[in-house]
């Protein structure tokens, strides 16, 4: 099966909140996805238990490195991605069971998806800081550095 997604995890210390997270990512409706792990020398358990949950599902790809900070484990996570589109999930966060179907469905009308999410705290929904649209010209340039100047961009 060719993988059309290539679900991006930076991983630093989050093994509080790593089961969740992947296993949130392991139960999506969508199927043709890969899940590329990063562990970026982390000190807890984060790395092992992504080994552990990696053992049960072929769709998981899971390396260590030296801690270089989330920039370059997202630059070596996405070299070695096979999808044909990018989905960014932090290892703290979880995704619910339908998210990458709506991404699949959209990626091929698209430059970048821009979606709301919940937090914890508060449970209600956060917009996302740019509304639905099309983007194009100056306003397109504006949204490209909006995404990547919050940091972590790396080229």
């Amino acid at each position: 099966m060719e993988n059309v997604l290539s679900v991006i995890i930076p991983v630093y210390n989050s093994e509080k909140y790593l089961r969740r997270c992947i296993e949130s990512i392991l139960n999506q409706t969508y199927k043709k996805f890969e899940a590329v792990i990063v562990d970026d020398g982390s000190t807890d358990h984060s790395y092992q238990l992504c080994v552990g949950l990696a053992d049960t599902d072929r769709r998981m790809k899971v390396v260590h490195q030296e801690h270089k900070g989330v920039a370059y484990t997202r630059k070596t996570a996405v070299n070695m991605a096979s999808g044909k589109y990018i989905v960014f999930v932090d290892s703290d966060d979880w995704i619910e069971p339908g998210y990458l179907d709506m991404i699949a469905n959209h990626a091929d009308h698209a430059d970048a998806l821009i979606v709301g999410y919940y937090t914890d705290d508060k449970r209600c929904l956060n917009k996302p800081w740019a509304e639905e649209g099309i983007y194009e010209g100056e306003a397109l340039e504006i949204i490209w550095e909006s995404m990547f100047s919050a940091g972590g961009y790396f080229r």
